[in-house]
């Protein structure tokens, strides 16, 4: 229904009216002479070589005897980049599959007027009867939201009458056209654009859940203190349940610089890491993440068992810090902005998205690998 937003409320209105979102190092020396018999060479080497090849050791600038190359800046920004692509992809598609449900739903509405000889907003005033708000359930929606609300009934009772007509409109609306594309045998063929993959590659030794060898893997960028990272903490959770072996989950560090404990609380996952139990403290962490001190987290160490003078050591030296440092900064390079973010088979998934979501790309990169 989401799709056909923008039509309920042009036709809502007409009801009222009455009608109808590299470093390449290398030596600075200059290109050959064109007169050179190198240089003639080098461009029927060039003439054969694959173009994109070229491109990517584009000289972009020099500095002193080093360059910069196209392929240097692309691995610097590449991810961000992608992820602009993506939105724009996502951005367009949406816009299109909007447009075109709009599009439907008014020639199945102009139809059904010309055919009952009314006009479009004499047949929807005909089709859309919602029952009458009454007062027992205006005063039962006002109790539900006076908090809220924070006015006295008497002052509110006709703006919130009006909300719930309107309301009732939309929903009627909604029931009344998808009546409407299920009789007309409607089917919509605009094909979703193919979602862009980041190469995001998983090293040996990295915390991680499921076979190795798993059709699809999640790496999942996290920051122990975000209570929506918490959420998608529980849909990971979620998703062992349902895909076992066949699925693998990496998680990597992302603590934001406005969460105070989130960066001592990422390298406390990582020193428990070290000690065999990085997933008892992750899952700790997340159930307590409105109590990340150093001390409190060292009391967790202390619950889980860890080796306690090595934990304290690690932790108050700073031991995993870089580590910490090289997760962020390889999340940068892949655009992530906030948490959490998650990539799946490189499938970008940016937020705490619904469990439903998650499930439609694994189901699909499962169908792809078989």
């Amino acid at each position: 229904m989401q799709f056909r937003r923008a039509l309920v409320f042009l036709v809502a209105a007409a009801l009222v009216a009455g009608e109808v979102g590299c470093k390449t190092t290398g030596a600075a020396s200059c290109p050959p002479c064109p007169r050179c018999p190198e240089a003639a060479a080098a461009q029927a080497a060039g003439s054969r070589s694959d173009p994109s090849t070229s491109q990517a050791a584009e000289v972009l600038a020099r500095i002193g005897g080093e360059t910069i190359t196209a392929k240097d800046l692309m691995n610097e920004v590449g991810g961000r980049l992608k992820q602009i692509d993506a939105e724009h992809f996502e951005q367009t598609y949406e816009i299109k599959r909007n447009a075109l449900e709009a599009m439907i739903d008014d020639r199945l509405v102009r139809s059904g007027a010309e055919a009952a000889g009314k006009t479009v907003g004499e047949y929807l005033e005909a089709q859309i009867m919602p029952e009458p708000i009454d007062e027992k359930l205006l005063k039962l929606a006002y109790d539900e939201n006076a908090e809220a609300i924070g006015r006295p009934f008497e002052e509110i009772a006709p703006m919130l009458r009006a909300e719930l007509e309107a309301r009732a409109r939309r929903e009627a609306l909604e029931g009344f056209l998808a009546g409407l594309r299920e009789q007309a045998g409607v089917a919509i063929l605009l094909a979703e654009p193919d979602k862009p993959r980041f190469e995001v590659s998983v090293r040996d030794g990295e915390p991680a859940r499921g076979p190795a060898d798993a059709p699809v893997t999640i790496v999942g960028y996290s920051d122990f203190e975000c209570p929506y990272c918490a959420r998608g903490h529980k849909t990971m959770h979620e998703l062992r349940e349902r895909y076992g072996n066949k699925l693998r989950l990496v998680f990597r560090n992302f603590p934001l610089s406005f969460h105070a404990s989130a960066r001592k609380a990422a390298e406390a996952a990582l020193c428990a890491h070290a000690q065999g139990k990085f997933w008892e403290m992750h899952d700790k962490l997340f159930a307590s993440n409105d109590a990340l001190a150093v001390e409190q987290l060292k009391g967790y160490a202390g619950d889980l068992g860890l080796d306690r003078a090595s934990f304290d050591d690690c932790l108050d030296g700073g031991a995993k810090g870089s580590e910490v440092e090289e997760q962020i900064a390889v999340a940068e390079k892949l655009g992530i902005k906030g948490t959490p973010a998650f990539f799946v088979n490189g499938i970008a998934m940016m937020g705490a998205m619904p469990l439903e979501e998650f499930v439609q790309v694994i189901d699909a990169e499962l169908a792809r690998t078989r």
